[in-house]
């Protein structure tokens, strides 16, 4: 004799009906969470953490690679110091060739007011603050 043939049929139901419960309770909570809410959720918390962790992963890489542009200008003064002297020259010569070529000197001099223009021209943003000798 089977175990199903020795129990009565109300037993029977009865386990039916808490098996279906069960599964009703199941599938209720499979729906909630692939619910959209829910997944939309799970999403945004997913992506927040992946992001937070790269802005770390960014910023420590930053530190590090500030540290040893540091370490290389210690360790390499006069490298540095040829390096900072070409691009002054640099933007020294840019400016030259600018002014020339716009007719001003060619070493502009500060004017302290800020309120003259350069040679009778106004200019918008070009030249803004130097005076001609």
């Amino acid at each position: 004799m089977s175990e199903y043939e020795r129990q009565d049929p109300e037993e029977i139901e009865r386990e039916i009906g808490q098996t279906r419960n069960r599964l009703s309770r199941d599938i209720d909570e499979l729906g909630n969470k692939l619910s959209p809410q829910n997944l939309k959720e799970e999403a945004k918390s997913a992506i927040k953490g992946a992001a937070q962790g790269a802005a770390s992963n960014v910023g420590e890489q930053a530190r590090r690679t500030g540290s040893r542009l540091v370490e290389v200008i210690r360790e390499n003064p006069l490298p540095v110091i040829a390096v900072g002297a070409g691009v002054t020259w640099l933007l020294t010569s840019a400016l030259t060739v600018r002014c020339r070529a716009a007719g001003w000197p060619a070493t502009p001099i500060p004017d302290p007011s800020g309120a003259r223009e350069i040679a009778g021209r106004a200019v918008a943003g070009s030249g803004a603050g130097l005076v001609v000798q």
